[in-house]
């Protein structure tokens, strides 16, 4: 599961305050076998990287069954 955040205020405060909210509520869950989370990197520049976005979250599932709870989880 892979999402990138665009934040409407996208202050250092505001990353931080989001991806410490990430790590709170979306993570843990049953079946999770890999979190991560955090702040896009301001030293990758490169023409090819993507930097349309504030925040990065990947969590690894075990399988589909793991993935429907999370997705069905209430603090998802």
């Amino acid at each position: 599961h892979n999402v990138f955040f665009s934040l409407k205020d996208n202050s250092a405060g505001e990353v931080k305050t989001f991806v410490a909210s990430c790590k709170k509520y979306l993570t843990k869950h049953p079946g999770e076998v890999y979190f991560a989370c955090g702040p896009l990197c301001e030293s990758l520049t490169r023409d090819v990287n993507d930097r349309d976005w504030d925040v990065g979250l990947t969590i690894g599932l075990a399988d589909l069954a793991a993935h429907d709870h999370y997705q069905d989880s209430p603090s998802h």
